[in-house]
């Protein structure tokens, strides 16, 4: 790990369901209700979220610049592969089988297993759709959300380390979720969370 990389719970304000048994790491601020135009990072994660409804058109090539920056920034600032280690993506709104499903995080690992050999997996998914934080504005629930979180267990395989990605952690419910539906199985395995961006809060 190298200093790019930022601890979630050592910062200012960590996410409210982060404590000093988790272990994540964020690479950029997001200021929530921030323009994106005072606000780069705000931009960049807005192009990482673009609606697959926009594929082919003109402006999804900021997507993929996102989705390669997301996956290099990884890349060549953590020593891979990693033994004993598998990367998953996190859930997204919507289940894979979903018309909807937005494959960005998907393409994350893919570009990291590419270009280092790293061992990744699509363990994680949505039982049912999800109305995502920023449109909703609903507190999170980390037990409703592990309700709603199917996890395959690995074929022949039980890693010493799991890391999930994700584009931003605002609360951490996602993230710890995710942790107790991984441990529920493999209750000896370390869960890391790397996160493109934190979200900050603006007064």
């Amino acid at each position: 790990m190298t200093k790019s990389w930022l601890r979630c719970e050592e910062s200012i304000s960590p996410p409210v369901y982060l404590n000093e048994k988790t272990h994540s790491f964020y690479r950029y601020e997001y200021v929530s209700k921030g323009s994106y135009t005072q606000f780069p990072v705000n931009s960049l994660i807005l192009n990482f979220k673009m609606s697959i409804e926009e594929k082919g058109k003109e402006r999804w090539h900021y997507k993929k610049e996102a989705i390669d920056l997301f996956a290099t920034a990884i890349i060549k600032n953590v020593r891979l592969p990693i033994q004993d280690t598998i990367f998953l993506p996190m859930p997204t709104s919507k289940p894979r089988k979903h018309p909807e499903f937005d494959s960005r995080l998907d393409e994350v690992v893919d570009i990291i297993t590419k270009q280092t050999g790293q061992l990744v997996g699509y363990n994680l998914d949505l039982i049912n759709e999800e109305i995502p934080y920023h449109i909703s504005g609903e507190n999170r629930d980390p037990d409703q959300i592990y309700i709603n979180i199917n996890f395959n267990p690995f074929q022949d395989l039980n890693p010493k380390r799991v890391i999930l990605i994700d584009d931003v952690i605002t609360t951490g419910a996602h993230f710890v979720a995710c942790i107790r539906k991984i441990n529920s199985i493999y209750p000896d395995t370390s869960v890391v969370g790397f996160f493109l961006a934190k979200t900050i809060w603006q007064s």
